[in-house]
């Protein structure tokens, strides 16, 4: 297989979790990745285009492998503010929380398509 172009949304899974036959486990390690212009053109040789990447959405999980609580933080382009959604919760959050954040998800999205849907 090859890629010939980079899809419009970009999703990065950490396998924070892990089981075997006694309990499951849970990776706390604090993963740094970029919040904005995530360039792929090293690791994937595609054509000529748009390679980079903005965060609008990471997955987060708190607390112990067989417990804990869920929440979602979003980048909402409107008014360029990052919050955090945890049930019925929703409160606005730094941009230095998000990049250090326990995220075992994180949305992309190319940044030509960001810049055209808001527009």
């Amino acid at each position: 297989y090859c890629i010939t172009r980079l899809p419009d949304h970009l999703i990065v899974w950490a396998k924070r979790f892990t089981k075997n036959n006694f309990f499951r486990e849970k990776n706390p390690t604090i993963v740094t990745f970029p919040v904005k212009h995530l360039d792929v053109s090293e690791h994937i040789p595609v054509p000529a285009g748009g390679t980079r990447y903005d965060l609008v959405a990471t997955g987060c999980h708190e607390g112990a492998a067989d417990g804990g609580s869920y929440s979602c933080l979003l980048y909402h382009y409107p008014d360029q503010e990052w919050y955090r959604v945890e049930d019925l919760s929703v409160k606005e959050v730094r941009p230095e929380i998000v990049a250090i954040a326990e995220a075992y998800f994180q949305i992309y999205s190319r940044e030509s398509f960001t810049k055209a849907s808001t527009s």
